[in-house]
């Protein structure tokens, strides 16, 4: 019978890893989003499970949060000073203006930042 070795990182690991300061490290932990496990009696790791699939979450929310930005791009104002093909406030963007995508993008960047309002 096989057994799986479970790979632990330490700390100073999952800061380099991240590129982020040891207390973001133990915030992330507090929030959930990481886990930490005693490795010893002084010892604490995170599972690379754990870093796995906090990796693989934070990559689609960057996908998300760049494809929520290039549609937002398409809703650029007119110049300033400058009116739209109306006076109207829905022509006042270049490629006119559906609030049903704005709904869209923004129940996006509220899945991507975890608010559930």
């Amino acid at each position: 019978m096989t057994q799986k070795i479970q790979k632990f990182y330490r700390v100073s690991e999952v800061v380099q890893l991240l590129g982020v300061s040891q207390t973001t490290v133990y915030r992330m932990v507090t929030e959930g989003r990481l886990t930490l496990v005693k490795v010893g009696k002084r010892a604490s790791a995170v599972p690379a499970d754990s870093l796995r699939e906090f990796m693989d979450k934070a990559s689609t929310s960057a996908n998300v949060a760049q494809g929520a930005e290039a549609v937002r791009a398409l809703f650029q104002p007119w110049p300033e000073g400058e009116l739209g093909p109306t006076d109207e406030p829905e022509s006042q963007y270049r490629l006119g203006y559906n609030t049903a995508i704005e709904d869209a993008l923004d129940a996006l960047t509220a899945a991507q930042s975890g608010d559930k309002s």
